[in-house]
């Protein structure tokens, strides 16, 4: 009989990778999480989930073993795995990251959602594959979700860590508004709020450069497909 050494060390890294989830993921009094750092772990974990994505469907697997994890560790080591891809133009790896985002249980994390957004990015301005076909429903939801993001929704968390989610939020819009893919992705209420929402931001942050820069990048980009 033959002896699949892939599959075997896929399955020795899934073992681990549960044992990994299991010691860095503790119910809190919020419903998050509270982590334990163990040094390396953040490494390790990566490593492994990047020789555990591969060969055919083993990222999908991956998706629904862990996308729904309530460990930080575990969900970004896949996150960065679906960065790497969101490079390529596979349409199916496309759709994959879209599962993790409709899974995402760690939307109190900032650093998890602007890395989600970065990903969004690369698809629609190097992979490029969302030119002719519509994304995933759950990209409005998302959207709203990181542009309505403030250090309200926690108070332990800086400032300047939820600024870079609605940041990430408005680069994704500008990447989609330049590439012409608006309008195939929302429909006029949509569109109207999101528009309200950037202009929003920008007066509620009227001395914060970046911001009035990001917006008002979007806002010209919006007048000229208008």
């Amino acid at each position: 009989m033959r002896y699949d050494l892939r599959r075997s060390y896929r399955e020795k890294a899934l073992e681990t990778l549960d044992q990994i989830e299991r010691v860095t993921s503790i119910p809190g009094k919020d419903g998050g999480a509270i982590e334990i750092g163990i040094p390396g772990i953040d490494g390790k974990a990566l490593d492994l989930m990047v020789k555990a994505a591969r060969g055919k469907d083993s990222l999908k697997l991956l998706v629904e073993r862990y996308g729904a994890s309530r460990s930080v560790i575990i969900v970004g080591a896949i996150l960065l795995v679906l960065v790497k891809k969101a490079e390529s133009t596979n349409l199916k790896n496309a759709y994959l990251l879209f599962q993790f985002i409709e899974n995402l249980q760690r939307k109190d994390n900032s650093s998890i959602l602007v890395t989600t957004l970065t990903a969004i990015q690369h698809q629609i301005g190097l992979a490029r594959v969302w030119q002719r076909t519509r994304m995933p429903e759950s990209i409005y939801p998302f959207l709203q979700y990181c542009l309505d993001f403030t250090g309200t929704r926690a108070s332990w968390m800086p400032r300047e860590l939820s600024d870079e989610v609605q940041l990430g939020a408005i680069d994704v819009l500008r990447a989609m508004c330049e590439v012409r893919i608006l309008n195939l992705n929302f429909d006029h209420a949509q569109h109207s709020w999101l528009e309200h929402k950037a202009k929003e931001i920008a007066s509620l942050n009227a001395e914060n450069a970046t911001f009035q820069t990001q917006v008002s990048n979007l806002l010209n980009c919006l007048q000229k497909t208008d």
